[in-house]
């Protein structure tokens, strides 16, 4: 509601990114519900209704995702699906905010493959010129400080964007614990 009375384009914007965030967490309980399943969410699933989601929030660039995912049958504690949802959350705020503007013929990409038997990689990125990663964790205020920090508390193997690249690429070891 405070989004809709607001007048400043910068608290929109804000309030639009923890919306985001909200939801991500969100459409968990939802999917739980709907499957009677109380401690585990499908990966595959899960992704691809945040996809939806953000498809429905950002109806100007809903045609510039290409979207690859597979089938996995994997399931992933509530506690784990919650950060990977936020992390992905806080990849497309970045990739929206920053690069669907300033990218000529923008794409947002999202994939996730099964590697080999115990590897699954989700790769999210976007087309726009790249970014030092590292050094722009040290100057922000919350968006990849909290993405680095998920990534760490979940002990995923992750790559990150580089000047000339746009794409984190995270890996889940499928035989560690759910």
């Amino acid at each position: 509601m405070s989004k809709e009375r607001s007048k400043s384009k910068d608290t929109k914007l804000l309030l639009d990114e923890y919306e985001q965030r909200i939801f991500s967490m969100l459409k968990i309980h939802d999917m739980l519900d709907k499957n009677n399943q109380y401690t585990e969410i499908n990966l595959s699933e899960y992704l691809l209704e945040l996809i939806a989601e953000y498809k429905h929030t950002y109806p100007q660039i809903s045609n510039n995702f290409r979207v690859e995912i597979e089938d996995i049958d994997h399931l992933l504690s509530t506690k784990k699906a919650i950060h990977v949802g936020l992390i992905i959350s806080e990849i497309l705020l970045n990739s929206i905010k920053y690069a669907s503007t300033l990218t000529k013929n923008y794409m947002v990409s999202i994939s996730l493959k099964q590697l080999n038997k115990n590897t699954l990689a989700l790769q999210i990125g976007d087309n726009g010129a790249g970014f030092d990663f590292a050094k722009e964790t040290k100057d922000s205020n919350l968006g990849l400080p909290l993405i680095k920090d998920l990534i760490d508390q979940l002990e995923f193997k992750a790559t990150y964007p580089t000047k000339n690249n746009c794409y984190y690429t995270i890996e889940f070891d499928t035989t560690l614990a759910q």
